[in-house]
């Protein structure tokens, strides 16, 4: 804990330079924690986050022949959002924003799958695509500067879209070419199980899942 005398600009001014020293070694530091090049990012993405992709791949085709509007909700661990989302950007899918312009990851960072159905001009004639969206959770870039309202807590903020809307099939061919045909699904069963043990070996490294029809 850093206590700052609030009564003193120097000291105000000092935490403030030490948070911005600080930020920048985190900046630089963070996005190299799972894989310094592209290649390794990817493939540490599809090690940890194998067994999620795979549900969200199926869930999204279960959704498509659904009756009623559902919905899926994954709670994970920090190093699954990371790699998930180095998975969404390096799998060629085309996106609006670079990586290196996502913020950092704080509490209740959230990534959604949206898939939308639109009806054609026939009867059963229908159209599906696929929006990626993302939020940092509650985060604030003036964070020392924050001014906290009657509730004493960050808002949350508000999701910015990653991609466009895509057909749903041709979005979901980019995930399925690297989960199914990418280096890591070679891996043998007994090193791979080794590999996601040594990146994770936290008790929370699972992935609770909860679902919804309405």
């Amino acid at each position: 804990t850093i206590f700052v005398d609030q009564k003193s600009d120097k000291s105000k001014n000092e935490i403030k330079r030490l948070y911005q020293r600080a930020k920048i070694l985190f900046d630089f530091v963070a996005p190299q924690e799972y894989g310094i090049e592209n290649k390794d990012k990817l493939l540490i993405g599809i090690l940890l986050s194998d067994s999620l992709l795979k549900s969200i791949i199926e869930n999204l085709e279960e959704s498509k022949s659904s009756l009623n509007p559902c919905t899926r909700l994954y709670f994970t661990k920090e190093s699954h959002v990371h790699t998930l989302l180095n998975v969404v950007f390096l799998s060629g899918l085309p996106t609006r924003i670079p990586r290196k312009d996502v913020p950092e990851l704080d509490y209740l960072t959230q990534i959604t799958f949206e898939l939308y159905e639109r009806q054609r001009g026939l009867p059963g004639d229908k159209e599906y695509s696929l929006r990626v969206a993302f939020s940092p959770g509650a985060h604030d870039p003036n964070i020392l500067d924050l001014q906290l309202d009657a509730r004493h807590c960050l808002i949350v903020a508000p999701r910015k879209n990653l991609t466009d809307h895509l057909p749903l099939d041709e979005a979901l061919s980019y995930y399925k070419t690297i989960v199914y045909n990418s280096p890591a699904s070679v891996i043998s069963g007994p090193v791979k199980q080794n590999v996601q043990e040594s990146l994770s070996s936290s008790p929370f490294f699972d992935v609770f899942q909860f679902s919804k029809s309405f």
